[in-house]
Parts: C-alpha cells; sequence; structure tokens
C-alpha cells in the first residue's frame, strides 16, 4: 500500500452478500500500538458481515480526541501490523494517515483513500465502510463532519452481547433513515484485551502471549518497545514462568466452554470450525480405542490455537507453540501436551492420546483428499495399522511435491511397523471387512492392457535414466514400479551421488533421458547443496540424494511394497 492508499493491483470485489460485482472496501483505524487479537477478530468479523473483498488497517498519527497520548512510531506500529495480518490476502495496511502528518480526522483520510482508489457509490463500483466498535460509533455526534461521514460512507459496527443494544439500533435506524447510510453489526467480537494492558504486561515482564500474534510478541522484543515506560507504556517480552494472561484466567476450573469460548477468539473461523470437527473425532476415537476422552477434548481444541499466529511457511511450527503456551496457561498434562506438540508430524511411541490427536487432525469430515475415505477405514479397523498408512500416504505425497518428511514422521513409520508386527499388504483385515491397502491405477474396466503399456513404457525410460546415472558414476540405483499404490507417477528411480557437483551433473544427465525420450521435465525441487535433488518426469520421478540424505529419508523403506524393478 503506498502513502496515498492506492493498492499494488489488488482485486477487491467481493465474492458474494450484498452485491457481488460490487467493490467493498473496509478501513478500520486506529493507534494499533501494538496490534491485538481483539482487532483481528473484529476485521474477520467485518469481513463476513459486510460481504468485504478487502479491509485496510489504516494506523492513526494523531488521535483527535487522545492528542496528548504518547504513541510508538508509525513505522513500528506498521510493521507489526502487517505481521499480524501476513498471509491473508484480504488484508492490508495503509499509511495514508501517518503519511498525511498532523491531527488524524477520518473524513479526510477516507476521502483521501476514496479518491485513490476511484469511484463510490454514483457508478455503484466501489463502496466504502469504516469499521468501529460499539462504542465509538456511539460517539459519532463529536467527529468532525459527522454528515459528510453518514453520507459518503457506510458503517460496520461491532456489536457485543449486553453493551448498550438498544442505544446502538436506536442510532443505526436514525442514520439510516437520515442519511442513507448503510451501518451493519458484527456480532460476538468483544474479547478481554487491549494495547494499553498489553504495554502493562510488557513493561511489568510478564507474558503476551496469547493476546496479539506470535510475529507481533517476537517483534516487540526485538525492538524493546515498551521497555520501562511508564503508565503501561513499556516493557519486553517475558520470561519463562510470568503470570498467565488474564484471558484464560477462569479456565482453572477446568470449564471446557471457557476455553472453547477462548479459542474461537483466537482462531479465524473457518479454523475454529475445524477444530470443532477434529474435538468431536478425537472424542469418538478416544472412546472407541480407550485413549482418556476429557483429555481428548483439551488437546483438540487446543491443537491449532497458534497457526494463525505464525508465519507463512512455517507449518510446523504453530504446534510447538500451541504446547508451550498451554504449559504457560497452567497445563502441565506431558500426555496433553505432546499430543499437540505432534499432531501435525506424529513421533515414535505415539501414545494413544497422541494417535487419536494426529488422526482426528488428518482425517476430520471436512478433509476430502483422494484416499481419505480408505484412510479412515484403516483407522477405525486399527489405531496403529491406520496411523501407518496415514503417515505413508502424507509422506509419500510430501516428497512428490519435492518437500522433506519430517524426521519425526519417518521416525514414526519405523515405530509403527515394527508396532504392527508387519509391512501393510495388499489385502488388510479390519473390522469392518477386507478392505484395500493398496491406491490402485486404473480399474480392469478402463482398459488393463493400455494401463499395462503405458507402465511398461516409464519403466523402460526408468532404465534408461538408471544407466545414465550409472554413466555419470552415481550409485546406489533403485528403481520402484509404484504404479500399484500411485496414481501420480509409475516409477521412482533413487540414487546416491558423493558429491553436490555430481548431483548436478546426473540432474542434467536425467533431463537429457526424458528429452531423448520426448518427455518434458515439469518441475526439479531442492538443490545439490541441499543434498536432495528431485526430477518431476511425469510418470517416472526420480530422487537424486547425498549419501546422508538417502540414509535419513529411507524413500525405500517408506514404499516397501513397491516392486523392484530390474536395470
Amino acid at each position: 500500500m503506498t502513502a496515498n492508499g492506492r493498492a499494488r493491483g489488488d482485486s477487491f470485489a467481493a465474492s458474494g452478500g450484498n452485491g457481488a460485482s460490487q467493490c467493498r472496501i473496509g478501513v478500520f483505524g486506529g493507534t494499533f500500538d501494538p496490534v491485538h487479537f481483539g482487532h483481528l477478530k473484529l476485521a474477520e468479523a467485518a469481513l463476513s458481515a459486510a460481504s468485504l473483498g478487502k479491509l485496510l488497517f489504516m494506523p492513526t498519527h494523531i488521535q483527535p480526541f487522545k492528542q496528548d497520548e504518547r504513541v510508538s512510531i508509525g513505522a513500528d506500529r506498521v510493521a507489526m501490523l502487517r505481521l499480524a495480518v501476513a498471509g491473508e490476502d484480504r488484508f492490508d495496511v495503509t499509511d495514508v494517515e501517518l503519511a498525511r502528518g498532523g491531527v488524524s480526522y477520518t473524513i479526510d483520510s477516507l476521502r483521501s483513500l476514496r479518491d485513490g482508489y476511484g469511484g463510490f457509490g454514483g457508478d455503484g463500483e466501489t463502496a466504502w465502510f469504516f469499521v468501529v466498535g460499539a462504542d465509538m460509533f456511539l460517539s459519532l455526534d463529536k467527529w468532525r463532519e459527522r454528515d459528510g461521514l453518514m453520507r459518503e460512507f457506510g458503517f460496520v459496527v461491532g456489536r457485543r452481547p449486553g453493551f448498550r443494544e438498544d442505544e446502538l439500533t436506536e442510532r443505526a435506524e436514525r442514520f439510516r433513515a437520515e442519511y442513507g447510510t448503510e451501518i451493519v453489526f458484527a456480532d460476538d467480537v468483544w474479547m478481554d484485551v487491549s494495547s494499553t494492558d498489553i504495554r502493562g504486561r510488557v513493561s511489568a515482564g510478564e507474558s503476551i502471549r496469547g493476546l496479539t500474534p506470535g510475529a507481533v510478541i517476537r517483534y516487540i522484543g526485538d525492538r524493546g518497545l515498551y521497555a520501562g515506560a511508564k503508565d503501561g507504556e513499556g516493557g519486553e517480552e517475558a520470561a519463562d514462568g510470568a503470570k498467565r494472561p488474564r484471558l484464560l484466567a477462569n479456565t482453572e476450573s477446568g470449564g471446557v466452554d471457557d476455553i472453547r469460548a477462548f479459542i474461537r477468539a483466537m482462531e479465524n473461523p473457518r479454523r475454529y470450525e475445524h477444530t470443532m470437527r477434529v474435538v468431536d473425532m478425537a472424542k469418538g476415537l478416544a472412546r472407541r480405542f480407550g485413549a482418556d476422552e476429557d483429555k481428548a477434548v483439551l488437546a483438540a481444541l487446543f491443537h491449532d490455537m497458534c497457526k494463525d499466529c505464525m508465519k507463512p511457511g512455517n507449518d510446523l511450527a504453530h504446534a510447538g507453540e500451541a504446547a508451550d503456551l498451554m504449559r504457560e496457561y497452567g497445563i502441565d498434562d506431558e500426555d496433553i501436551l505432546n499430543a499437540v506438540r505432534y499432531h501435525t508430524t506424529g513421533r515414535a511411541h505415539m501414545s494413544r492420546l497422541e494417535l487419536v490427536i494426529f488422526l482426528a487432525d488428518t482425517l476430520e469430515p471436512s478433509r476430502d483428499y483422494e484416499g481419505v475415505s480408505r484412510l479412515r477405514d484403516f483407522v477405525y479397523g486399527d489405531i496403529r495399522t491406520g496411523a501407518l498408512e496415514v503417515l505413508r500416504e502424507l509422506n509419500k505425497y510430501l516428497i512428490k511435491s519435492g518437500v522433506e518428511p519430517a524426521r519425526d514422521s519417518l521416525e514414526a513409520i519405523r515405530w509403527l511397523e515394527g508396532e504392527t508386527g508387519h509391512m501393510l499388504s495388499e489385502k488388510t483385515e479390519t473390522d469392518g471387512g477386507i478392505i484395500s491397502g493398496k491406491i490402485m491405477r486404473g480399474s480392469p474396466e478402463g482398459g488393463a492392457g493400455h494401463i499395462a503399456a503405458d507402465i511398461g513404457r516409464s519403466v523402460g525410460v526408468a532404465r534408461d535414466i538408471a544407466g545414465a546415472i550409472d554413466d555419470k558414476k552415481g550409485r546406489d540405483i533403485v528403481i520402484l514400479d509404484i504404479s500399484g499404490q500411485s496414481s501420480f507417477a509409475d516409477c521412482f528411480v533413487n540414487a546416491t551421488a558423493s558429491n553436490a557437483r555430481m548431483l548436478k551433473a546426473i540432474e542434467d544427465g536425467v533431463t537429457d533421458v526424458l528429452q531423448t525420450h520426448g518427455l518434458e521435465t515439469k518441475g526439479t525441487e531442492g538443490r545439490p547443496e541441499s543434498g536432495w535433488i528431485l526430477v518431476d518426469g511425469g510418470d517416472v520421478i526420480v530422487n537424486l540424494f547425498l549419501e546422508e540424505q538417502r540414509a535419513t529419508y529411507q524413500i525405500e523403506k517408506i514404499w516397501n511394497d513397491a516392486r523392484r524393478v530390474d536395470r
């Protein structure tokens, strides 16, 4: 976002609701010193309630009603906002008030933004809404050019139960009748958190986890914001053992309803719905397989609580963050903490509760990826056999995508293979009968001869690739026929190189073979320095390793039921 409020080529059309073809943009003003989960919850609710295509956070320079208030410099407040909304395409930050300087009057800022984007009302293409809390909405009579605000802009008002509801309704009806203002209420947005409280906690050396995203907490610590300031303006992140945030002070009695309300405040609506589905499935699995049902509910409630707080691309860290935060809140049952900590990867020697949470998260009813119904059948037959199959399929997908599986997942596979006492065969018995243990490619009716011919061609390509690798001094070359286990490829070719330079030379040789066969390289993942290069040749996938990475990821072990092809 530039200083005059223009966007960087974004499209802000609402996806539905009030005028599917109309651009509807919200503006959320405030000091944001710092931004916290209460702000983010109101912003999420505003998007939904008013069918906004975009919401802009607009930090003030000087608030008209608080002109003597000391605030952090604008650059820090903008930086914290950008960290808080990273990864959410519908959120952005505008520095229009900071760039203008002086006292920040809402009417001037909204007009500047509107004129920067162009168009409002008359052509029906862009509608602008100012997002406010209930108390601010009730103070509009004191605002500069209130009449202009009401005529030119809409409002999204955050409303909380029991707070001056009749007065809010009366005021909205009066403004609608007098000015034709579009006023939308966003309900159930209150959280017991404020920027003043956060500053005070940081200054006192108390924890602010659970009050603002983790990236913001790290920024505050790195910059030393709020350190030693008076009147609640200062401090730094607390060390371990700091006081618990009051948000969960009422959960010491074990009240699940209180915890549920807290999680709902922490998570965006879609994630909260996912969490509730995980809770329901975890209860069922715990009941079926003898895990503690109360512990399963608690772990399921907390398992994703930090996912919206993490930087994009750090997909696994939220589990450990959540477990650490639970301990800070007084939950010290190691079984519950480990169930949350390892719910994304699994690990060796998983307890019944850990298996329950891992599988409930992976298989909850809204998951619709290929083969998920078959995996649920495995799990309801035997939880460890099911977990083994889920982990195998997960790691196969990661390897195909060029992503290194987590070491904990690989160790979990090896442990579960030992615990189940066998490698999964083509047919596996469950309580529900006999189910297939493999993802079959095609069907007999679809022309088995044609499928066999395609696989034969793929094997021929794989053998030529193996020969090229051998010519480049590659070793430990293995060809796997995975056509009976995979819908995305026919063969793997795995090989080891002695050094990074050899890895690159072998990669070039593989590409040449694919071209010779008229095949296009669909993609290459990894670098020689990382010790693993994946070349996607479509029906033939080539994994090239240095020795350490080959030993670590053990692809042949993961695909142990694939047929080895003679070179």
